[in-house]
């Protein structure tokens, strides 16, 4: 439709008569093809913030790697990404199974224990692996290794000494 209107009015821009009216007809047909020229544009670039046509896993994981242990939020990657929040929190759940928030906290919790085995006191991990704090780090990493932090640390210390 949009486009039948859009050759319409050019066709009748090119038409040249003298007839009442013409000039204002033609400034008028030029003002709504512009329009429609840049409603078009706009409604691509909004459309293209929601719905990419491609999903690309591996921009995400980029992101979350480079932000990982700073205060990293779903907000923070959306916005550097160029995503809609709930597009991206679903097409990553989509393709990966599991939430971001649950991948970041399995990122973290990792490097957590990568830590714990060089030995490093474990009141200072919970911060180098940006966690809030450590409480949240501590109840985290017993729900996921069904044993405190400490007790992961004299079981690794046990198992060196061996």
């Amino acid at each position: 439709y949009k486009f039948f209107l859009v050759t319409s009015l050019i066709n009748r821009m090119s038409i040249n008569d003298d007839a009442y009216g013409t000039n204002t007809f033609k400034d008028a047909s030029s003002q709504i093809i512009l329009v429609l020229i840049n409603r078009a544009y706009i409604s691509r670039e909004s459309t293209d913030k929601y719905s990419h046509s491609i999903w690309d896993s591996e921009q995400v994981f980029q992101c979350i790697a480079r932000n990982l242990y700073d205060n990293i939020s779903i907000d923070i990657i959306c916005n550097e990404l160029n995503f809609n929040k709930y597009y991206m929190m679903h097409q990553f759940k989509k393709h990966t199974g599991i939430t971001i928030y649950q991948y970041i906290l399995d990122k973290k919790l990792e490097k957590s224990k990568q830590y714990i085995l060089k030995g490093e006191p474990i009141v200072q991990i919970y911060q180098k692996c940006g966690f809030s704090c450590y409480n949240h780090f501590f109840r985290a990493f017993k729900k996921k290794y069904n044993m405190t932090p400490k007790t992961f640390y004299r079981g690794t210390k046990t198992t060196v000494e061996e």
